[in-house]
């Protein structure tokens, strides 16, 4: 199956997903009570270690990004950490329905031309037009 991603010019990009069209909701009442049912406790107990690995992705993440960069490399310095955000990560990545690294490299291997990354360089902070 294709995708495609327009920017604000009206081009495209197109990548392959690999999803196959499962419901990623983790938090739907469905899944809780499907969850809930499972007679095996070890299905419970890896019910809530996956919640808590995605709680600890989402705090390390918001810490990464809002934090000074002496302060992530510190915390990231940390092989537990970086480890638990990394896993975390991948977690987070099997859910969507489409992985965002891959449309980004897909979109700069398709682009003969530059088009594709020479309007996006013309929207980051700080860009000088050139005369």
């Amino acid at each position: 199956q294709q995708n495609k991603a327009n920017d604000n010019n009206g081009d495209s990009c197109y990548h392959n997903s690999n999803n196959k069209g499962k419901a990623t909701n983790a938090s739907s009442a469905s899944q809780r009570r499907r969850v809930l049912r499972h007679k095996n406790d070890d299905d419970l107990l890896n019910h809530f270690r996956e919640k808590l690995q995605s709680s600890t992705f989402r705090l390390l993440n918001e810490q990464i990004y809002s934090s000074p960069t002496s302060l992530v490399t510190q915390l990231l310095s940390d092989a537990q950490t970086f480890a638990d955000y990394h896993a975390g990560y991948k977690q987070q990545m099997a859910q969507w329905p489409i992985n965002p690294n891959e449309l980004v490299v897909n979109c700069l291997l398709g682009d003969k031309r530059g088009k594709f990354l020479n309007n996006k360089v013309k929207k980051l902070p700080g860009h000088i037009p050139q005369s």
